[in-house]
């Protein structure tokens, strides 16, 4: 029984690879799996990096960045928040959520996507 069977609540990083490891199994999908080298080597730990106004250099081959949701939950973060503009998390939203950036200057924030846990 895992420790959240135990407990009532998820720990970290116990929940999610084990469900997903399942699931993949369950439903014969390893060979869409890919090698963990394809994701950036950022551990839960080094979470505030992301907002650092410092640029992170990740590999070509890098397919996903992981936010850790819950641990800025725990340290009081807001994702809705400008951080410096060189910060791996402005870089990310930039690139890849303009329509957050393009709502927020027109102070419209009912067409910019969402975020978990309230916007933080």
């Amino acid at each position: 029984m895992t420790s959240f069977m135990r407990c009532g609540h998820p720990v970290p990083g116990e929940l999610g690879p084990s469900l997903l490891t399942v699931m993949v199994r369950k439903h014969g999908l390893d060979h869409l799996l890919a090698p963990p080298w394809r994701f950036p080597p950022l551990g839960w730990w080094e979470f505030p990096r992301l907002v650092e106004d410092t640029i992170l250099q990740w590999p070509d081959a890098t397919l996903a960045v992981h936010c850790f949701d819950e641990m800025w939950r725990r340290a009081g973060l807001n994702k809705s928040t400008r951080y410096g503009v060189h910060s791996p998390f402005e870089l990310l939203q930039a690139r890849y959520l303009p329509a957050a950036d393009d709502a927020a200057a027109q102070g419209d924030v009912s067409s910019a996507p969402k975020t978990g846990h309230g916007g933080t």
